[in-house]
């Protein structure tokens, strides 16, 4: 759909929230059925997605181009330059709380730090080991506590 979208001349951008662009088999959508078992219709739907996957594939040599490309981190916009995606204007847009509806208390914890989401790679939950790690390396009297809340993917 993306490729006929590029091939039609119609200005068009999205909103890239994961890798999936760069590679149709890690898209989280597709990927819940190939993981599931389950009666013969759920069978049935594993094969027809993984035969739509050998067509939904775009050829190397044709490159994914949007006018413009919405992204929340640096780590997803290099990924797609990687894959050969394309946009005329790219566009940082972060993820993050908006403090002026969500800001701290009269009492701020020191020295604590919250990661909420999936605990995969990607997500970068590793940086917020790695970073009270060193930091914990550098000051260990430094009171300092990690939580991390979300699933774990498979």
């Amino acid at each position: 759909m993306l490729s006929l979208a590029s091939q039609s001349g119609i200005p068009f951008g999205t909103f890239v929230f994961d890798h999936s662009l760069c590679d149709f088999l890690t898209d989280p959508w597709l990927s819940q059925f190939v993981k599931v078992p389950g009666n013969a219709a759920r069978s049935v739907q594993r094969v027809l997605m993984a035969v739509a996957g050998v067509f939904i594939r775009r050829p190397a040599d044709s490159p994914l181009e949007f006018d413009f490309i919405h992204y929340p981190t640096l780590y997803l916009k290099k990924l797609l330059e990687k894959a050969a995606i394309r946009a005329r204007n790219w566009c940082h847009i972060p993820w993050c709380v908006d403090i002026d509806l969500f800001h701290p208390g009269e009492s701020v914890p020191q020295g604590k730090l919250l990661y909420i989401g999936q605990v995969t790679q990607h997500k970068g939950v590793h940086l917020a080991i790695e970073a009270v790690g060193s930091l914990k390396q550098r000051n260990p009297e430094l009171p300092l506590h990690l939580t991390i809340a979300g699933r774990c993917a498979s």
